[in-house]
């Protein structure tokens, strides 16, 4: 996740290193607060394994991208956003995303950055690497076509697709 945003924000010309820091600092970090490994896995489309969990642990699950900023708190001061980006990172620009619901209105560049670059890791990951990149972007596509998404979306068919 880390090379990729650094590489998708080297296509938008969002070169500042602090930029590239922060999402940096929020690939490392924003699944910390998850204690089960296998739950790191789980993607946007995938609640099968959300409907087997109990209640509390749903609610756990939904709740760690607040507990991962929370415990990252420090970086915030000379790297302000890295809580956020953390925090919005299982968002979606249509508002069903979670802890907020906040939609792609509410959602900054470099999170919106970070949330389809996540996306496309997890899913060239889940595929043991099998798809190709143009299959994993043609699958995300109709997810990202508002806002910052879009931008973002179109940077890396370009940086993907070649």
């Amino acid at each position: 996740i880390s090379y990729l945003t650094s590489a998708l924000c080297d296509e938008l010309k969002w070169t500042t290193k602090s930029s590239k820091e922060k999402l940096a600092f929020a690939a490392l970090f924003h699944d910390i607060a998850i204690k089960e490994t296998k739950l790191c896995s789980l993607t946007y489309s995938d609640d099968r394994v959300l409907k087997g969990m109990d209640e509390d642990k749903r609610k756990t699950y939904f709740q760690h991208p607040i507990q991962a900023a929370e415990l990252v708190k420090e970086l915030d001061t000379k790297y302000p956003q890295v809580g956020d980006i953390i925090i919005q990172h299982h968002e979606r620009p249509d508002g069903s995303g979670f802890p907020k619901g906040l939609t792609h209105h509410n959602i900054p560049a470099l999170s919106s950055l970070f949330i389809v670059a996540q996306d496309y890791v997890m899913r060239a990951s889940l595929s043991d690497f099998k798809k190709t990149p143009s299959e994993i972007i043609e699958e995300i596509a109709p997810v990202y076509t508002e806002g910052h998404f879009k931008k973002c979306l179109s940077a890396m068919r370009k940086l993907l697709d070649s």
